[in-house]
Order: C-alpha cells, then sequence, then structure tokens
C-alpha cells in the first residue's frame, strides 16, 4: 500500500470514528429521561439523564433538563454530576426559581446555580450544558 492509500485510509477511519463519536454524544443528549417530574406549579418538567452507551461506560454522570411545558423544544441543561447526588424528591418552586436539591433554575434567567458537594467539572460539559451556570462551593 503507498503512503497516499495509507493517509487516505487513515483519514476515512478518523473521519468515521468522529461522526460515529458525534452521533452518539447527540443521541445521549436527546434520550428519554431516566426519570420525569412535573414542576409544583406544572410549568416545567425536570428531567434526569444518565449517560450511558460506549463513550460513557461508567453511569456515573447525569444532568438534568429542564423543560418549558408550554414550549416543549425549550429544554436546558445541567452541566454533569454525579448520580449518587441527585435528589429529586422535594422540588421547590417560586415565581422566580426552580429547585431541587442541590440544583436551582433562574426562570427569567434561563440559567442554573448548583451548589453539589465536591464538584468535579469535566470537558464534556462544553458540550452537555447549553445554559450558563455557575458553582457554589459546597464542600
Amino acid at each position: 500500500m503507498t503512503i497516499f492509500k495509507r493517509v487516505k485510509v487513515f483519514s476515512l477511519a478518523i473521519v468515521v470514528v468522529v461522526v460515529a463519536a458525534g452521533g452518539e454524544f447527540f443521541r445521549q443528549l436527546n434520550k428519554e429521561a431516566d426519570f420525569t417530574l412535573r414542576s409544583p406549579k406544572g410549568d416545567y418538567l425536570i428531567e434526569s439523564v444518565t449517560l450511558g452507551g460506549i463513550l460513557f461506560p461508567f453511569h456515573d454522570k447525569v444532568f438534568l433538563r429542564v423543560v418549558d411545558a408550554t414550549r416543549p423544544g425549550e429544554a436546558y441543561r445541567t452541566p454533569l454530576f454525579a448520580a449518587s447526588l441527585l435528589d429529586m424528591r422535594s422540588p421547590f418552586e417560586t415565581e422566580g426559581e426552580l429547585s431541587i436539591t442541590w440544583v436551582t433554575f433562574h426562570k427569567a434567567r434561563k440559567s442554573f446555580s448548583l451548589g453539589v458537594p465536591e464538584w468535579q467539572g469535566t470537558w464534556l460539559n462544553l458540550f452537555v450544558a447549553n445554559a450558563p451556570y455557575d458553582i457554589t462551593p459546597n464542600d
């Protein structure tokens, strides 16, 4: 095999891997929620989504998707955090905020505040989180 053919085959393999990884990542971001909860006032859905599959084999990271019930196309995703910290048992809602344990969604700003203990950011948050967020240390 000539050098040109090797470079061509290698380049094609790289493109296939990148496209497959991108497709899997897109599928993970848009997959059905593991658990869905309607906000106390009924205006929002809070969905938890655990990453899994070939790219994320350990199933220890989760993100929340907050969906406006009046406009289902509008969904806001938190950055990833440890699945063991997810607690959706007691949602709280005011006119301006929607909260569960460790996470607050600011309705007007369409942003999140996270007070997750032992926060560990990851480069994947560049692609997962589609809304601004701030982290409040809670160690």
